[in-house]
């Protein structure tokens, strides 16, 4: 899918998602990282993670994104990282249609009269 949820476990380069049975499980589970769209910090947080917090930055030859970034500083910085799965927050987004999305789609969407 072109906009999965990112809940992941793991290291930078070695991510692996959450599967969907834990993902929609309603409980509260411990992820290495997610995306930044909504969040709820403890402020001490702040003076645990090494500034800059949030840098988008390339990791061997590979973008890593300024919410990964700092999930994995917060990591290393031995900060607990959970997710409150009986809570769902969607995310606007602003996507470029273009061929490859077009193609992406076809595969995710059933044709008229399947």
């Amino acid at each position: 899918m072109p906009f999965d949820p990112i809940f992941l476990r793991g290291d930078i380069g070695n991510y692996k998602s959450v599967p969907d049975e834990e993902m929609y499980s309603g409980d509260l589970i411990d992820i290495d990282a997610t995306g930044t769209g909504c969040l709820l910090f403890d402020m001490t947080v702040f003076d645990k993670v090494e500034y800059p917090w949030f840098k988008n930055d390339i990791r061997d030859g590979k973008p890593v994104g300024e919410d990964i970034y700092f999930c994995s500083k917060a990591r290393k910085a031995d900060v607990r990282i959970c997710i409150d799965t009986s809570i769902e927050v969607g995310h606007l987004t602003m996507v470029e249609v273009n061929r490859f999305l077009h193609q992406i789609c076809k595969h995710i969407k059933p044709k008229v009269g399947d």
